[in-house]
């Protein structure tokens, strides 16, 4: 990559805001910017672009000489310089205009500079409507240091230094200079780890964030088993972590769990805050990003750790400033040591203030990139030394560079890379050479056997894949209490409990006194006391116990359930009810008079439960996944459901364990994948079942012993859509559609069949129940001779044959006519008038279908869901799958149909929408279905048939907002559903 291309994309990975690096497509944004020579120039199509990109007429592109990134509207610009870790404006006409986002600016182009590993540099800075953003970053190559290698010349610099001893390190790197190095020295005075608080009860978060601290002395020797650490924690003796009051009040709170990792709710950031004494400097920074936020970043959670990045506490380098102005000098040490650090917990209200990551050089500040290592006691404990190793041995460790960063701007955006995307095994080897340094430290021996097992724990992390959660460790730091890791047993509930939300009453939800509550889910039901309901405001502390999770404000085609009060579930009755704890807290209420009596008693109906019923690809497992090409899909539709409420899963209809009424299910989660559970039956079933080669159908026997169930598509219109020549004759009774339909009757023998070749040129051949192109044939008769061209599918290919004679064709098709009796769930052949289909592909013979999906959401009603057109490569007269392209309607029509897209477009929707309708009309309700139609060398649409359990596509055209709004109707159609209480076979 070009250089200012790879500074543009180092700044984007450090969230600093900065024009954005893009690959110009269809979905472009135009105009955009050309950064090449001579100038940078704005682009103002697609067409243009690609000509830059490629070339044209013999005339190489500019590609390699340049780059594109979005253009920003700039309203004027400015010159900051930097030095060290402050910024100071070079256009001093500008500092009185600018006073309110004075900071802003300083702090960006300070954070700019760091993140690029330049301590002197000269930074544009546009102002526009989208606040200020970095242009360009222009440093003198004497700010490089003379003494700076690589990383991967690493080896080589500790050979030539006669080993990597500490008395040889100052020696090696003698004459490299630094801004920020002058005089400057650094404490490590303790650490502040944050926590956070769930009620157990209800799931829900305490509005604000806890902590506790530590410090030095606690390190040495320290054991954290259960003989060295009391039953509330207040323990203080020097083999434990010194615990502050407030931590040990809280303990005593029975009914609470705490929670700590890099992010364990959305947008609640949790960090190990280091704090030093000294002025923070670039050095210093990087040298800590390089040992104590890698080795955070490697004990933490693959996903967590990568959503933590995005957020600024999460970024390298990152720093608080505190001022402790009025603090005597005997806070730094000794016995005072516990109430500084409690006066820093105070920062932000009294005595303390805070500063930006970049500007001013307070004598305290507290590291922030490490995130909260609490649920890791082990992990704390090396960070911890590791962070007063290097405090203490700065005046050695600040001549070794190579600790510092990479210097080389591909390297520099190759390491960022790996950490901000948490590829673990890219720093092994760079562990190895972190602790080969260390080891040779003085200090190294004070803390040798703590900074021993930091070694082991990240040597054991950088083995793992990038995409493989943490193994070694006992706890999910994500959903486990982090006290039994210090040895300290969680307290538990030991009854059912249930919360209403508040403008419910435990006396009120009915209109009077409740007796025992049925709850159901799914199949499973249960009982409840009375005295099990909880209510805010009804002995509940809410504002302490983090009140009721607050209703979700939703747009058009987002999920219907977030529309309906909550309530919450303890684990016991999660676990009672065979629902997965994380669902607990986000079941609904229905409105009362839904489904509010159950033989007598009062029932809460917590739903609805989805299934998806599948079946499994077990000989696919390494390609595609165990449900084979809808793995992607069905992974969706479980986190979206999740999301709204809805218990969503995969089943086998097919293996089922009728004594048990449980599911052997498949959940998937974010963390752990695809998990294997034993869930309840479900409320509602997605049917996506593709039945065998028998023809039977599995779905229908399950649905035949479970009579409560409610289908998307009830059987009658599954069926309807399976039965080529059923939606044939129910779609011909309406004018508008019999027009756009090709003429399709039963295939009864060969003589029929060759009499409609005759008199349409050419006919198909398709299987009457067939999917997926299988058991197709197209015949076609060439003009003024006895010859007929065949093309069939054979497998996962395309044949074509050439036969001579009307004899030979006969033949052919009584041999087809003959097998098909012999196979069962193909229902005998239809024929079909062949059309000749417009040429997608230029002069090459191929195939275009459009594809239009349409289905009902939360309000019941039929909805076009989107269009995606199919294209054949080949020469076959029908789409072979596996083998098929998929492009966006507009830009396949706009090629062949030039001015006439529009028009054609709008044929196909008024034709397709008039087809479900009809066929629920005729056979029962339905929930999704597509309607596939081929377009003809006049642009005239033709209607070739419906499917039941379509393949949407729209993940591979790029369209994933309609991707996402297929799940969400499918999702809010469950609602609908099963809010109605619709009979078994209607829905």
């Amino acid at each position: 990559m070009l250089k200012d291309e790879l500074i543009y994309r180092i700044l984007r990975l450090n969230l600093v805001d900065a024009p954005r690096v893009i690959i110009p497509g269809p979905r472009t944004e135009f105009p955009i910017l050309f950064h090449g020579p001579p100038t940078r120039r704005l682009v103002y199509s697609l067409e243009k672009a690609r000509k830059i990109s490629k070339g044209t007429a013999g005339v190489p592109g500019e590609a390699g000489k340049g780059f594109f990134t979005e253009a920003v509207p700039i309203e004027k610009s400015l010159k900051v310089g930097v030095r060290g870790l402050k910024a100071y404006f070079v256009d001093a006409e500008h500092r009185d205009a600018l006073l309110d986002a004075l900071d802003s600016i300083l702090d960006l182009a300070a954070r700019a500079a760091y993140c690029l590993h330049v301590d002197e540099a000269l930074v544009t800075v546009g102002l526009g409507p989208g606040g200020p953003r970095v242009l360009e970053v222009s440093a003198p190559e004497a700010t490089m240091y003379p003494g700076w290698v690589g990383e991967k010349d690493l080896a080589d610099t500790v050979d030539a230094a006669g080993g990597c001893r500490a008395d040889n390190v100052h020696d090696a790197c003698e004459g490299a200079s630094h801004p920020d190095v002058c005089g400057e020295s650094f404490s490590f005075l303790g650490a502040r780890v944050e926590f956070v608080k769930v009620n157990s009860t209800t799931g829900a978060l305490f509005p604000r964030i806890f902590a506790v601290d530590f410090y030095p002395g606690s390190i040495a020797g320290a054991s954290f088993g259960q003989q060295n650490m009391t039953q509330d924690m207040s323990g203080c003796g020097q083999k434990v972590p010194d615990i502050s009051p407030g931590f040990v009040s809280d303990a005593k709170r029975c009914r609470d769990t705490w929670i700590s990792s890099p992010l364990p709710f959305p947008d609640v950031p949790l960090s190990t805050r280091l704090i030093f004494s000294g002025r923070a400097s670039s050095g210093f920074l990087r040298a800590l990003d390089n040992s104590v936020a890698l080795a955070g970043m490697l004990l933490s959670l693959v996903e967590e750790a990568r959503v933590r990045h995005a957020t600024s506490e999460g970024l390298l380098g990152s720093y608080r400033a505190v001022d402790v102005t009025g603090l005597s000098p005997d806070a730094f040490s000794g016995s005072d040591l516990r109430q500084f650090l409690a006066s820093i917990s105070k920062a932000g209200e009294a005595a303390t203030t805070t500063k930006s990551a970049t500007g001013g050089a307070p004598p305290v500040f507290e590291y922030l990139s490490v995130p909260s290592l609490l649920w890791n006691p082990r992990g704390l404990l090396g960070i911890m030394a590791l962070s007063d190793l290097i405090a203490s041995e700065w005046e050695i460790l600040r001549e070794v560079r190579w600790l510092q960063g990479p210097w080389d701007l591909e390297e520099i955006h190759a390491w960022q890379k790996a950490y901000y995307g948490v590829r673990k095994r890219y720093f092994a080897r760079r562990v190895d050479l972190l602790w080969e340094l260390y080891r040779s430290l003085p200090s190294y021996k004070k803390h040798e056997e703590v900074l021993d097992g930091l070694y082991l724990l990240l040597k054991d992390e950088t083995k793992q894949d990038a995409d493989t959660l943490r193994k070694t460790s006992a706890l999910d730091p994500a959903s486990d209490d982090f006290r039994c890791a210090w040895g300290i047993r969680p307290a538990t509930v030991r009854r059912p409990c249930l919360l209403l939300p508040r403008e419910y009453s435990a006396q009120g939800l009915f209109g009077h006194v409740l007796p025992p509550v049925e709850i159901k889910a799914g199949s499973r039901k249960i009982r409840v006391p009375q005295d099990s309901f909880l209510v805010p405001g009804a002995g509940y502390d809410a504002e302490n116990d983090g009140g009721v999770e607050p209703e979700i404000e939703v747009e058009d085609d987002e999920l219907e359930g977030d529309f309906f009060p909550r309530v919450g579930l303890n684990h016991v009755l999660a676990n009672l009810l065979s629902i997965p704890r994380d669902m607990r807290y986000r079941w609904k209420v229905v409105p009362e008079g839904s489904r509010s009596l159950s033989e007598g008693r009062y029932c809460l109906n917590l739903g609805p439960v989805l299934g998806i019923a599948a079946k499994e690809k077990v000989t696919e497992l390494d390609r595609q996944g165990r449900f084979g090409i809808e793995t992607d899909r069905f992974r969706y539709i479980s986190e979206l459901g999740r999301m709204a409420g809805i218990l969503a899963y995969v089943f086998f209809p097919d293996k089922v364990d009728w004594q048990a009424g449980l599911l052997d299910a498949w959940l998937y989660r974010e963390k752990a994948g695809w998990q294997r559970r034993r869930l309840p039956f479900p409320d509602v079933v997605y049917d996506r079942y593709i039945s065998n080669e028998t023809g039977q159908n599995e779905v229908l026997e399950f649905v035949r012993k479970c009579p409560e169930v409610v289908l998307i598509n009830s059987i009658p219109f599954s069926e309807a859509c399976k039965d080529k020549l059923l939606s044939y004759e129910i779609l011909s009774q309406d004018p508008v559609c019999a027009g756009h339909l090709p003429h399709t009757e039963k295939a009864r023998d060969p003589g029929m069949v060759l009499g409609l070749l005759d008199r349409h040129g050419q006919v198909y051949l398709k299987p009457r129940y067939g999917s997926g192109s299988r058991g197709l044939v197209f015949l076609e008769k060439r003009e003024d001779e006895d010859i007929y061209l065949v093309q069939r599918k054979e497998g996962s290919i395309g044949e074509e044959i050439i036969l001579r004679g009307r004899s030979s064709v006969g033949n052919l098709v009584e041999s087809i006519l003959r097998e098909s009796l012999r196979t069962p769930g193909m229902g005998g052949y239809i024929v079909q008038q062949g059309i000749c289909p417009a040429r997608a592909t230029g002069g090459l013979w191929g195939t275009l279908e459009i594809r239009v999906i349409y289905q009902k959401g939360g309000a019941g009603r039929w909805l076009r869901t989107g269009m995606v057109a199919r294209v054949n490569p080949g020469r076959e007269r029908f789409i072979l799958p596996g083998e098929e392209i998929h492009l966006r309607v507009d830009e396949i029509l706009q090629t062949i149909f030039p001015g006439k897209a529009g028009e054609i477009k709008e044929d196909i929707r008024k034709i397709s929408r008039r087809i479900p309708p009809l066929l629920e009309a005729a056979q029962g309700p339905g929930g999704e279905i597509s309607v596939d139609l081929i377009v003809d060398k006049t642009g005239k649409p033709w209607v070739l048939e419906v499917n039941s359990k379509p393949a949407t596509f729209f993940r591979d055209i790029g369209a994933f907002g309609l991707r996402r709004l297929s799940i969400i109707r499918i999702l809010n159609y469950s609602w609908y559903l099963w809010s109605r209480g619709t009979p078994r076979g209607t829905g």
